[in-house]
């Protein structure tokens, strides 16, 4: 395997080993068809040799950076946001900006990105649909 290139594993993993920091960022391109309340969420591996992401809609960064740590491999869903997205083109990037202490690389590996809907009365009652998600991002626990 080359250093700094994108593998897609058998099981559909997308896993990047980047050179350096700077080289370190993936961008994933998504199509929204209808404004409906949806949740922005991520399954990213976990592991020993995994780095900090900071995640990206359209340019607007979300939240914190994603620590992908974990001295024991898992997979993880990472919950970014719940918005009305307006129908059209969005792309998310994950950029890397450092590693954890204790890992000893800073490598990343999604297995996907969702737009998991919402409840039916979130849509029903247009809770939130007029907020502005670049200005203000919401995650409901």
């Amino acid at each position: 395997m080359q250093e700094g290139a994108l593998y897609l594993e058998s099981d559909g993993q997308l896993f990047f080993k980047p050179e350096s920091i700077e080289e370190g960022w993936l961008e994933i391109p998504f199509h929204v068809q209808e404004k409906e309340p949806l949740r922005l969420v991520l399954e990213l591996t976990r592991s020993y040799d995994y780095g900090i992401y900071q995640p990206y809609l359209n340019g607007v960064k979300l939240g914190e950076p994603l620590d992908l740590y974990r001295a024991e491999t898992d997979l993880w869903e990472f919950h970014l946001m719940d918005f009305w997205p307006d129908p059209g083109a969005y792309t998310l990037r994950l950029e890397c900006v450092g590693r954890n202490r204790d890992a000893t690389g800073h490598y990343i590996g999604l297995n996907s990105l969702r737009l998991r809907e919402r409840r039916p009365r979130v849509k029903a009652f247009g809770y939130d649909k007029d907020k502005d998600w670049r200005k203000e991002q919401i995650l409901y626990r």
